[in-house]
C-alpha cells in the first residue's frame, strides 16, 4: 500500500496530487518535478511484477525525461501539524504545503 498527498502553493494556488510507494499492482511511484512540462507528478519508478509496457522514468503528463526527485517521503507525510513547506512551486517559486493525505493500493 502506498501513501500520497495533495499539495498546494500558498502564493498562486497551484495544486497537485502525488503518490509515493508501491501499490497492489506492483508499481512503485516517486514524486518528481518534470522540467519539460513544469509540473509535480508521480512517476513510475519501480515494477515489482515486471509488467510489460509500463513506462518507467517518464512524466505521465508529457512523457518527458528531465525529472528531479521531489523531496517527499513517508516521514514527511506522517508529521503532525504544523508542517513546514515541502519545497518550491514549479509555477511561481512559492512554498508548497500539504493540503491533504491519503492511502492508496
Amino acid at each position: 500500500m502506498g501513501s500520497g498527498c495533495s499539495v498546494t502553493c500558498a502564493q498562486c494556488d497551484y495544486r497537485a496530487t502525488l503518490e509515493l510507494g508501491y501499490g497492489m499492482a506492483g508499481l512503485g511511484f516517486t514524486p518528481m518535478h518534470c522540467l519539460d512540462c513544469d509540473e509535480l507528478v508521480s512517476v513510475v519508478s519501480g515494477n515489482a511484477l515486471d509488467e510489460p509496457d509500463v513506462p518507467m522514468g517518464t512524466c505521465p503528463r508529457c512523457s518527458g525525461r528531465r525529472l528531479l526527485e521531489w523531496l517527499l517521503d513517508e516521514d514527511t507525510l506522517e508529521q503532525s501539524e504544523p508542517r513546514p513547506p515541502l519545497g518550491l512551486c514549479p509555477k511561481c517559486g512559492g512554498p508548497i504545503e500539504i493540503s491533504g493525505r491519503f492511502i492508496w493500493d
